[in-house]
């Protein structure tokens, strides 16, 4: 009898995890070390305020691949998936049972999947999932250089754009050593600490809410089963949507998410949560582009197209806020375009040698 989807998803975890985590555990003590070097900063860089306890458990299990894949599980998918159940409140029921976990998803920032036994789950990709409160706290760092409310003047605006194009390639490759270069920008003493955190789980939360989405307004009945290659001999089967539908289930997961968080939702929340999480998966987008031309799913409408049909949808629910989104989003813009290019630049360097 096949293994239930739930098991199936942890089990593809243990084999399949994180690059780095997975060379970690193979690698010689002294690499070990160079990481766990960084302190408490190594676990609160994948985007979790931990206490002591939890961070304990989690250098504790650094070494065994079913231990990190159960962490996965408990640590990470099972309160993101409480959080995202909340937003959805009475409407949660035919999903709430559906299993969540992360997996190296490489072409897709999270889909929906179909286990040997038939049933469905949901995947997170490892490298969006696991960088998101990162992200926010380099943005953050990036947005304030120079001004008066500097979260960090300790680094120039060039170093924090730099780390967010070196987490991007991380994400898409598992690079250990962009990891490394995005990690030494890294504060788990920041002021802004919980902020971070805050933006972090908002966006993780909103790519659940969307695969949760597919399901609640019906679009299994018009998917057409494709197959994503994990690795070299691993591959699964998943939902593959059309782009109209794609497009559907980004805006029901933001009303979703408005009308949860309305009364504390500001355009000055939304454009520091969900518009750095598009415009990295935009940078995402870039990686793959450049390192494996011709996305084999181009019916899936692009971070750019995503971003831009958000912001409409924001700013026709809160129109009092037009002037500051504008405001706010020029200046995600003009760092991002920046960040996109440097991307560019070091992938062109890393493949022609120059």
């Amino acid at each position: 009898m096949p293994a239930s989807a739930e098991q199936y998803i942890h089990d593809l975890c243990e084999r399949l995890m994180d690059p780095v985590f997975a060379g970690f555990i193979d690698a010689p003590a002294s690499t070990r070390k160079e990481i766990l070097d960084y302190g408490d900063a190594h676990a609160a860089q994948w985007g979790y305020s931990l206490d002591s306890e939890s961070l304990s458990r989690f250098r504790g299990v650094l070494e065994n691949r079913h231990a990190l894949a159960e962490y996965y599980q408990e640590e990470i998918a099972a309160p993101l998936r409480r959080a995202a159940l909340s937003h959805l409140g009475e409407d949660a029921e035919p999903v709430r049972n559906i299993p969540v976990g992360l997996l190296p998803l490489l072409t897709f920032d999270a889909c929906a999947g179909i286990a040997p036994s038939g049933e469905k789950f949901i995947a997170l990709d490892f490298g969006l999932g696991m960088c998101c409160t990162f992200l926010m706290e380099l943005f953050g760092k990036l947005r304030t250089w120079g001004s008066d409310w500097a979260h960090d003047p300790g680094h120039s605006a060039e170093e924090y754009a730099a780390g967010i194009a070196s987490l991007a390639y991380f994400s898409v490759t598992g690079s250990r050593d962009a990891l490394l270069v995005a990690l030494r920008l890294h504060d788990p003493a920041a002021t802004h600490a919980k902020g971070y955190a805050a933006s972090g789980l908002v966006a993780r939360t909103w790519v659940l809410l969307h695969e949760y989405q597919h399901i609640l307004l019906g679009h299994l009945d018009h998917a057409e089963v494709a197959h994503l290659d994990l690795s070299a001999d691993e591959q699964i089967p998943i939902m593959s949507y059309q782009h109209s539908l794609e497009m559907a289930a980004d805006r029901a997961a933001l009303l979703t998410f408005i009308s949860h968080a309305r009364a504390s939702l500001s355009a000055y929340s939304f454009v520091e949560s969900l518009g750095p999480l598009l415009r990295f998966m935009r940078l995402r987008e870039v990686v793959r582009s450049l390192l494996r031309p011709a996305p084999p799913h181009p019916s899936h409408p692009g971070a750019e197209e995503r971003w831009r049909a958000a912001l409409a949808v924001f700013v026709a629910e809160f129109p009092e806020t037009e002037g500051l989104a504008d405001w706010s989003c020029g200046l995600l813009d003009g760092s991002f375009d920046a960040i996109e290019k440097d991307v560019r630049t070091q992938l062109y360097r890393s493949q022609t040698g120059g």
